[in-house]
């Protein structure tokens, strides 16, 4: 389950099981925690740097003490919606581009999302990785330049 980063261990759709299959990804789940046990085991731990910690909690708890804001739902659907109009078949690099800006754009947004309970928080962190995912996508196929399937991938 090791990838070809060292120390970085796949499962599931990322370690070519076949697209949904669960009884596949459960067991290169297995296998993947075992060689990252094995991989860690006996490996000094690194210092923690407590002031990182500290704005990374204050980074995921500021929805939580904003008086007011977006709602994580919305802001989500706005990024889907961008995915949707400007990554999905067929690619075009303008348009990728374009998408690539705007997603870009939402991390604004992000910055004024408003939860009021940890039920909301949780979706407004999700959002945020939602939109990191977005932009690896929309890097991902700009970076590609190859044709494959035709019309879906045209360049």
């Amino acid at each position: 389950a090791e990838t070809s980063v060292k120390g970085l261990y796949a499962a599931g759709d990322m370690a070519a099981v076949p697209h949904n299959y669960m009884l596949g990804a459960f067991t290169y789940g297995w296998f993947a925690g075992r060689n990252a046990a094995e991989y860690v085991a006996g490996r000094a731990f690194s210092a923690v740097d407590s002031a990182q910690v500290e704005r990374e909690r204050a980074r995921i708890e500021a929805p939580l003490l904003r008086e007011h804001g977006l709602p994580a739902a919305q802001v989500e659907y706005k990024l889907r919606r961008l995915v949707n109009d400007y990554l999905q078949p067929p690619k075009v690099t303008r348009k990728m581009e374009l998408g690539l800006q705007r997603i870009q754009a939402i991390a604004e947004d992000l910055e004024r999302i408003k939860a009021d309970n940890p039920h909301e928080l949780m979706r407004a962190l999700e959002v945020s990785v939602i939109r990191d995912c977005a932009e690896m996508a929309a890097r991902a196929s700009l970076f590609r330049t190859e044709s494959r399937w035709g019309l879906y991938h045209h360049r």
